[in-house]
Order: structure tokens, then sequence, then C-alpha cells
């Protein structure tokens, strides 16, 4: 069966792009993090940082699962679609749910013990995706993903409604929010989004996370 009928650069280019600058840009951060946190051994930023390793990791396995589709489809590999799409989901919603959860716990770490949250994230991370799995929707993940930014935004306005740093927080997260929550809904209706709102979303997201970058690049100065 000719490989034509499988591959189509109109959707295979800007998947491959889209993906380089979220790896790249979630690699530049959490180098950039790097050095404040070796000076000041702040946990906070600690965490912080590691919520961009784990969105990088995310977004690597979630093109390779994609290369993986296209290999398979190319090649006529006898490998089901329930294989497939079901480790997609879990380890993307695992990886993505660990980085919103550092997230979170990079305001709220003098709150929680180290161990406590290690476990508690990790625990989280996999009942959600387990459960979106059960239920065959990323919309579980983005679901239980907007209620953590939520639960974040409120508990951090109680906790530092008197300081500047919660309007940055709350910059920040939101931007976040519209990022990840952006990309989930793109992954989520890959096959039956229309190519052209596929590709603005995938622009949103790039210039979004372009601004999280500079407000981070600011801050590092």
């Amino acid at each position: 069966m000719p490989m034509h009928r499988f591959f189509d650069p109109m959707m295979f280019v800007p998947e491959v792009t889209y993906t380089l600058i979220v790896v790249v840009l979630c690699l530049i951060i959490y180098l950039k993090t790097r050095e404040i946190y070796d000076l000041t051994k702040h946990r906070g930023i600690y965490y912080f940082r590691n919520t961009f390793l784990f969105f990088g990791l995310a977004y690597v396995f979630r093109f390779f699962f994609y290369l993986f589709h296209l290999t398979q489809m190319a090649l006529q590999l006898d490998i089901p679609r329930r294989v497939i799409g079901p480790a997609s989901l879990v380890l993307t919603g695992y990886l993505s749910t660990m980085a919103i959860l550092y997230l979170v716990y990079s305001s709220l770490w003098k709150r929680l013990g180290d161990k406590k949250f290690l476990i508690l994230s990790n625990l989280a991370a996999a009942i959600i995706s387990v459960i979106a799995l059960m239920t065959k929707s990323p919309y579980i993940i983005t679901i239980a993903q907007a209620v953590l930014l939520a639960a974040a935004l409120i508990t951090g306005y109680f906790l530092y409604k008197k300081s500047k740093k919660f309007y940055e927080l709350l910059v920040l997260y939101l931007l976040l929010s519209i990022f990840w929550i952006t990309s989930l809904l793109n992954l989520g209706q890959r096959v039956f989004m229309p190519f052209e709102l596929r590709l603005g979303m995938q622009l949103i997201s790039i210039v979004v996370f372009i601004i999280i970058y500079l407000k981070v690049a600011k801050w590092a100065k």
C-alpha cells in the first residue's frame, strides 16, 4: 500500500516544528533556572524548574508515539491501536500531571514535606492516568489538571494575597493553564480537528510558551 496514503507533510511538518519549539523552550527554562537554584538552593525553584522537565518529557513521548503510529501505518505493522493509544495517553497524562503538581508544589513546598509530596504526586498522577485510560478520554486529564491549577490559585490567594508574589504566580499559572489545556485539546481531537484549527491552536500554544519563557528569563536575571 502506498505510503503517501498515510504520510501527510501538511500534518507532519507542523507537528515536528511545534514539538521541537516546545521541547527546546522547556530545556532552556530548565537549564536557565539551574544557575539560580545552585546559588540559592531554594526548594521552590527546584520544584518550579522540574515542572518544565516533566512538560518537556511529556512532549517528547507524545511525539514518539506519534512517529510510532506513522511508522506502524507506513510499514503495515500489525500493532493494534488499542495498544498504542492507551500507552500514549497513560504516559503523557502521567508526565503532564506531574508537571502540574510540581508547579503547584513550587509555591506550597513549605506546607508539606518532600516525602509526602513525592508519594502523593506520583499516586495522584497514576490514578488520573488510569481513570483516563479506563474511560478512554483525555478530557479526564484536562479536567483534573484544571482542578489542580484552580485549587493552587485559590490556596495561593489565601497564603500570598498580601504579597506581590501571588500576582506573579497568578499570571504564570494562567499562562501555563492556557498552554497545556490547549495542547491537550489538540492532542485529544487530532483525528477530528481540521488542519487549520489544529495549526492555530499550536501557534497559540507556542506564543503563550514564549511569553512564559520571557517572563522566566526576566526573573532569572
